[in-house]
């Protein structure tokens, strides 16, 4: 247990460092946000502006898009020819995987917190007390991200083609969580449709707790995120293969 809080904080330290962290965790949601905010300003009515809007949406799209920033951290050391360190050390595959899942979950998750609490004091979003209840929702979302992430991660061989590949479901999630307009039909039948998307339940759960003080579907969302999490982690402990950890390609990567 020493070796591995060892190793989940050399992680750590190493993820906070990371300008692309920063940049694609803290910077990049904000952007959206405010550019989001700006070009649809007035489009919203007078009980919740666009920036509110965006506010709540665009986190939550940001966190699903920690899936690539994980699969790069999954392999990380081999394409920087460091992963022998990783295999040479006295480490299992269970705490080289759970060390990774743990560290991105905590930095992505901090990242998320800080961009959360700027804006509800930007904006003046009507969170109140249930901000708690966001922040715990964001990295109940964000391990899951990251599970899925480093699963993908450990058995890649060609990040681009990888990255190409998630960027597609991910954005049509997006577009039916309503994460870029409101999406609303009277049709039951291509309602459900948007339910497929986790962005869906993230989206309209947090909706119902901070406007109609109803709590069940976050409550639900928050479970079945941290079930789904937990079960891709295993399968990653599982799938891990020590000689994959060791392969790693990325182009224009400096070494």
């Amino acid at each position: 247990m020493k070796r591995w809080m060892h190793l989940v904080g050399f992680l750590i330290k190493r993820r906070g460092k990371d300008s692309f962290t920063i940049g694609y965790n803290v910077v990049f949601p904000m952007v959206m946000v405010l550019l989001l905010g700006y070009l649809m300003k007035g489009s919203y009515g007078t009980y919740i502006s666009s920036y509110q809007y965006y506010s709540y949406v665009m986190l939550p799209f940001c966190v699903l898009m920690a899936v690539i920033s994980a699969a790069y951290a999954a392999k990380e050391e081999a394409f920087t020819n460091t992963a022998i360190r990783f295999v040479m050390a006295p480490l299992s595959k269970r705490e080289i995987v759970m060390a990774k899942i743990a560290s991105a979950t905590v930095v992505y998750s901090a990242c998320y917190s800080v961009v959360l609490v700027v804006l509800n004091l930007m904006f003046k979003l009507s969170l109140g007390i249930h901000i708690l209840a966001v922040i715990g929702l964001l990295w109940v979302e964000c391990f899951f991200a990251v599970s899925l992430g480093i699963f993908i991660g450990i058995g890649m061989k060609n990040f681009i083609l990888v990255k190409n590949i998630l960027n597609l479901p991910i954005m049509v999630f997006a577009i039916l969580g309503g994460c870029f307009f409101p999406i609303g039909t009277l049709n039951r039948w291509l309602d459900k449709v948007f339910w497929i998307s986790p962005l869906t339940w993230v989206n309209r759960g947090i909706f119902l707790l901070v406007y109609d003080e109803q709590n069940m579907l976050i409550g639900i969302t928050a479970i079945m995120l941290l079930l789904l999490g937990s079960v891709i982690g295993i399968a990653a402990m599982k799938c891990f293969k020590k000689e994959e950890f060791l392969h790693g390609e990325l182009p224009s990567y400096e070494k």
